[in-house]
C-alpha cells in the first residue's frame, strides 16, 4: 500500500484504498452494480462522483454507460460544495470515514440533488479496533441514520452490508507475515484488514 503522506483531513490517495490492483478495485465494483440495478437514469441523467476521478467511478461508469462529473474542494470538511448544478445521482464512495464534519458534507451534498434524485453512498463499519488510521468516523447504520440521514431530512430506501476482502497479496508479499508481525513491520490488525473488512452500501433520496 501507499504511505500516505497528504495528511489534509480527508484526504487520501486511492492507491491507499486499493491499491494498484485492478482486480481489488474489479471486485469492490462487482459488489457494488448489482446493488445499483441498472436504471435508465445512469444513461440519461446527471451523475457526479465525489472527489477526483478514479479507477472505482471510472470502471461503474464504462459497465452502467455514464461519465462522473468529479466534485472536487480543497477541503469537504468545510468548504461548501459548488451548487450551480443539479445531480440526479450522486456517488459517495469510500468518503465518509475520512471526514471530521460529516453533518456538513452531507448537507451540501444534499444540496447537489435533484428533488427525486439518489446518492449511492459506501462506507465501512468494523470494529474501533480495525479503523484505518485516517479514518474519523466508521458509523453503524443505527448511528449514521440518527446523526446524519434523518436530520438532513433524508432517507435510506435501501442498505446493504457486506464483507470484503481487500488485497491478501498486499499482506503475502515477501517474507512470511507471521514474521513481519514479530519483527513489527506489519501489525495483526492490517493482516485482519487484508482479508477481511465489514462495508455498507446506501441508497439515500430526500424525504419530500
Amino acid at each position: 500500500m501507499t504511505r500516505r503522506i497528504n495528511l489534509t483531513p480527508g484526504y487520501n490517495e486511492d492507491e491507499e484504498i486499493f491499491g494498484t490492483n485492478t482486480k481489488t478495485v474489479s471486485n469492490y465494483v462487482n459488489k457494488i452494480i448489482p446493488f445499483m440495478g441498472k436504471d435508465p437514469i445512469f444513461k440519461t441523467g446527471q451523475i457526479a462522483d465525489i472527489g477526483p476521478e478514479n479507477p472505482k467511478i471510472r470502471l461503474i461508469g464504462e459497465k452502467l454507460g455514464f461519465v462522473a462529473t468529479p466534485i472536487v474542494v480543497d477541503d469537504f470538511n468545510f468548504d461548501k460544495l459548488p451548487h450551480g448544478k443539479k445531480f440526479d445521482v450522486i456517488f459517495c464512495l469510500e468518503v465518509l470515514e475520512h471526514l471530521q464534519n460529516p453533518l456538513f458534507f452531507m448537507k451540501e451534498l444534499k444540496d447537489l440533488l435533484n428533488d427525486d434524485g439518489t446518492i449511492y453512498l459506501s462506507m465501512p463499519s468494523n470494529p474501533k479496533f480495525m479503523w484505518a488510521e485516517f479514518h474519523f468516523y466508521e458509523m453503524k447504520r443505527k448511528h449514521f441514520e440518527k446523526w446524519i440521514v434523518i436530520p438532513l431530512g433524508l432517507k435510506i430506501v435501501k442498505h446493504k452490508r457486506f464483507n470484503y476482502v481487500t488485497d491478501w497479496r498486499s499482506v503475502f508479499i515477501g517474507i512470511r507475515p507471521l514474521i513481519k508481525i514479530l519483527t513489527g513491520k506489519i501489525s495483526i490488525v492490517v493482516v485482519i484488514r487484508g482479508f477481511f473488512q465489514i462495508h455498507n452500501l446506501y441508497e439515500i433520496k430526500k424525504d419530500n
